[in-house]
């Protein structure tokens, strides 16, 4: 299955990777299927896809779902028991550029969530997104601060949702 992270590879998945090997004995096995300037919610869909799939279907939950049972038929084809499925989100800053508002964010987030567990995810782990650097024509703080606060908010009042990195 195609999209798998190497360890020659930087940042925050090899790096989650690494962390969980060592502290649960456990060697993860990370499907890569984030797709760059893509929208959680449809209104912020900047021609990258989004997530919920409302109005239209762009695909990139489905895929996610197919490269997930993919990867575990192929792990559990070779030998290897896989003992739990989690997915990392990292991502918002589509939507705060678009100015979507916290209550949105989290009503879309927890359907999503709730797609991952139907598909057997555990529990999806939240990674705050950072800040892009600010033009004339858009002042990202507020915004993207906007998203971080639902992100931190979702993880409190969702089942399977954990906060594992702020700013």
């Amino acid at each position: 299955v195609g999209g798998y992270w190497t360890g020659q590879m930087s940042g925050i998945a090899p790096a989650f990777a690494d962390t969980w090997a060592r502290l649960s004995s456990h060697t993860p096995v990370i499907v890569a299927r984030g797709k760059a300037a893509s929208g959680l919610v449809e209104a912020a869909d900047l021609g990258q896809g989004d997530w919920t799939d409302t109005i239209d279907n762009d695909g990139l939950f489905d895929a996610a779902a197919m490269a997930l049972a993919a990867t575990v038929q192929t792990t559990e084809a070779a030998g290897y028991t896989v003992v739990a499925r989690y997915v990392i989100w990292w991502q918002g800053e589509s939507d705060g550029e678009r100015q979507i508002s916290d209550a949105a964010y989290r009503a879309a987030f927890h359907d999503l969530e709730a797609r991952f567990a139907s598909i057997g995810v555990d529990h999806v782990f939240i990674v705050q997104i950072g800040y892009r650097k600010p033009t004339a024509a858009f002042d990202s703080r507020s915004a993207y601060e906007t998203i971080q606060r639902a992100l931190a908010l979702a993880s409190i009042d969702t089942p399977r949702a954990v906060l594992v990195s702020t700013l």
